[in-house]
């Protein structure tokens, strides 16, 4: 026969908390490299000055779509790799070619 322990509700989302934002922490870091590696932060560097809402106006995307992308909390799909790469004229295969 098992026994029934209590479980402390409060330590309970404590722990659920802390091992989210370890979650998160670890997600936002393999989204900056997955980012770095697309390489849009260099062909960003190489195309000039651009700001996030040229960039997404030019390539018909939100500027908060590029913010996440920059910022490395999103990857975009091949789509918006595409839309990136013909705003800022350079090929697709220019941001992917280290990955």
């Amino acid at each position: 026969m098992m026994a029934s322990v209590a479980i402390d509700q409060v330590r309970f989302e404590a722990l659920m908390g802390k091992a989210l934002t370890d979650i998160g922490g670890a997600m936002a870091v393999l989204m900056a490299y997955m980012g770095d590696r697309l390489g849009l932060y260099r062909v960003l560097a190489e195309g000039g000055p651009l700001t996030a809402g040229e960039l997404a106006e030019r390539a018909g995307i939100s500027a908060t779509y590029v913010g996440f992308i920059e910022r490395g909390d999103n990857v975009p799909t091949l789509t918006i790799v595409i839309q990136i790469a013909s705003a800022l004229r350079v090929r697709p295969s220019d941001l992917l070619r280290d990955f």
